[in-house]
């Protein structure tokens, strides 16, 4: 009895050991390698832009190698539709277009079909009041209705496999596509012909958040939704300040004691015109932090942009190299105390025979104290050694770092979920990434065996930039990388990440204009003008007679006011133009509070969407 017992118990416990084990293997499954051939086939498209030398033998290369990854995981076709940047968006738009008159084709028939069944009724009602016995039609026998099965339909291939027969793509079909611009997106909004995938990111799509820079998916919202999936790349560059060590202990400075702007630098500058006649004390000068409000309306006129910000005009703002979320609203340039500060700087070194370049020239031989450079992450390391190296100005996260390059998803996709699917993958998986990006390996490119970098093969037929195939930081490096590039692509691009972790937000990122039109009454027809001007003119007004003052600060000589009894530098005389230029025609309307569509106005009501509890101006 006892080894009966013994027995069962034994048996019990393999039974057990079995049962757990699996569930076991079930919970710690990955979640990409979940089975999902339970869904069924469907056939999704893939727009983006290519190199005028791709030929279409290639991209039929890559998008079989594409299907032989997506097709097994997703039970997903993919079609991939590749154009030339100048006729990209004409393509995407022409899709559009021509599923929007499939959409009005379909509810005329189906209102005429109303309309038909409708008379058909009235007509047999009217012969049944006027006593007309009307013979009834013999009910014919309706179509059998399509019957829907979980089975895919299948055929037997030239080597004995069963494959899955995928339905056809239709000529109107927009499943994934890329957006260059804000203005693309907007027109595609406007046009309803995007999805917001706000639901996806936050069930299916959501591991999207851990894999692209947060501000990418923060900042790439319209109206409160996000509607594409931003291209994650390196961000930007730094702006640096060089050092001389040896002549900053000389003089004693502190380094880190606010000596990273021109100004705040100009007192060590001095001291080296001043006692080092063989040392050049500055090699170039900074890039401006004022911004210039010129303003220029897109092709279609329907809306305007900030553009051109390093152009003069009459009203500017300061963005510091590290903006916070604070408003930095419009005003006239002259009261901005960095811009006097910048210009006062400049007529310094001008005074003591110093014109500076935009770009330093690192390679002369004369020792100089300072120098303003423009590189990655990586830069101090360079120079560190004889300089001290300050931050001037971070990476700068603004409209075409998020709008530029991302994907996304049409509003007539026969299923969301599983065409974000697809999306998800490519920005999470460096197969897929690459084989997008590089074409497919031995036909298009080889993989170096000493360095493990990637080498394009000439003349392969497939050409691709990267900022336009999903996530750059899944790509594994090639030798067609900048060599700054390269450096930042090392170690899983952690040089890149950190990068990007350093940047800024621009506090006029996703920011239009729009204007105010003619009104018309319903009733009487009247038409009544808009009474604002658009802002392009009032922005075209400013640039115009902002020549006459840029002219008039760059001839600047100091001089004594006699009637205040007062020396006037340029700090002074700056000062002393703010009512003359607010009085200037555009000046005096693109300040007008009152006016709703004038450039602060709009601008106001912008920002106070868009951020807030960021506070006011």
């Amino acid at each position: 009895m006892k080894k009966k017992l013994l027995c069962l118990l034994m048996c019990i416990i393999m039974v057990m050991s079995v049962v757990l084990t699996g569930c076991a293997e079930l919970e710690t499954e990955d979640e990409e390698s979940a089975e999902t051939g339970t869904n069924k086939a469907m056939t999704v498209t893939f727009y983006s832009i290519t190199d005028g030398k791709t030929t279409p033998e290639a991209i039929a290369e890559v998008e079989s190698a594409i299907n032989k990854i997506i097709q097994g995981k997703f039970n997903i076709n993919v079609e991939l539709c590749l154009y030339t940047e100048d006729e990209y968006e004409d393509v995407i738009f022409e899709k559009i277009a021509l599923k929007e008159e499939e959409i009005k084709k379909q509810e005329e028939e189906e209102a005429a079909a109303k309309a038909a069944a409708k008379a058909a009724r009235e007509s047999e009602k009217a012969a049944r009041a006027a006593g007309i016995t009307t013979a009834k039609t013999k009910k014919t026998e309706t179509e059998p209705e399509e019957t829907t099965s979980d089975e895919d339909e299948t055929y037997i291939n030239e080597q004995g496999r069963e494959m899955t027969v995928y339905p056809e793509a239709e000529e109107s079909q927009l499943d994934i596509f890329l957006v260059t611009s804000l203005d693309m997106l907007l027109d595609l909004k406007e046009a309803e012909a995007v999805t917001a995938l706000d639901s996806e990111l936050s069930v299916g799509a959501k591991k999207l958040k851990s894999y692209i820079y947060p501000s990418f998916l923060d900042y790439s919202k319209v109206d409160g939704s996000t509607y594409i999936i931003p291209n994650n790349h390196v961000i930007g560059d730094y702006e640096y300040v060089l050092l001389n060590k040896e002549l900053i202990d000389k003089y004693s400075y502190d380094p880190d004691s606010s000596m990273n702007t021109l100004d705040g630098i100009m007192d060590f500058l001095e001291d080296i015109i001043r006692y080092e006649p063989d040392v050049t004390p500055l090699l170039n000068k900074p890039t401006n932090l004022v911004r210039y409000w010129n303003i220029y309306a897109n092709e279609a006129g329907t809306r305007a942009y900030l553009d051109n910000t390093s152009e003069f005009s009459l009203i500017a703002s300061y963005i510091p190299g590290a903006p916070g979320a604070n408003m930095y609203s419009p005003k006239v340039f002259s009261t901005i105390s960095q811009y006097q500060k910048y210009e006062a700087a400049l007529d310094t070194l001008a005074a003591a025979g110093y014109t500076l370049p935009d770009v330093a020239d690192l390679s002369t031989d004369k020792p100089f104290a300072a120098a303003f450079v423009k590189g990655d992450v990586t830069l101090p390391d360079n120079y560190e050694e004889d300089y001290y190296v300050n931050v001037y100005r971070y990476p700068l996260v603004n409209n075409d770092e998020v709008f530029g390059a991302g994907y996304a998803i049409g509003a007539y996709t026969k299923d969301v979920t599983r065409t974000m699917e697809i999306l998800t993958y490519l920005n999470t998986n460096k197969e897929l990434a690459n084989l997008l990006t590089y074409g497919v390996k031995n036909i298009h490119y080889t993989v170096n065996e000493d360095t493990g970098i990637i080498e394009k093969i000439p003349n392969s037929g497939y050409y691709m930039d990267s900022i336009h195939t999903g996530n750059q930081f899944m790509l594994t490096p090639s030798s067609d990388m900048s060599a700054e590039l390269m450096t930042l692509a090392a170690d899983n691009w952690a040089a890149a990440k950190l990068q990007n972790q350093d940047s800024s937000v621009d506090p006029q990122l996703g920011l239009y204009f729009t204007f105010e039109e003619d009104k018309v009454d319903e009733e009487t027809g009247k038409v009544t003008p808009a009474a604002s001007t658009p802002v392009t003119e009032i922005s075209a007004q400013l640039r115009e007679l902002g020549k006459t003052y840029l002219e008039q600060v760059d001839n600047f000589v100091p001089y004594v006011d006699e009637e205040k009894g007062k020396d006037m530098d340029l700090i002074a005389w700056l000062k002393t133009l703010k009512k003359t230029i607010e009085a200037e025609p555009g000046v005096s309307e693109a300040l007008d509070k009152e006016n709703e569509y004038s450039i602060i106005s709009q601008y106001t009501a912008w920002f106070e969407a868009t951020y807030p509890d960021a506070g006011g101006m």
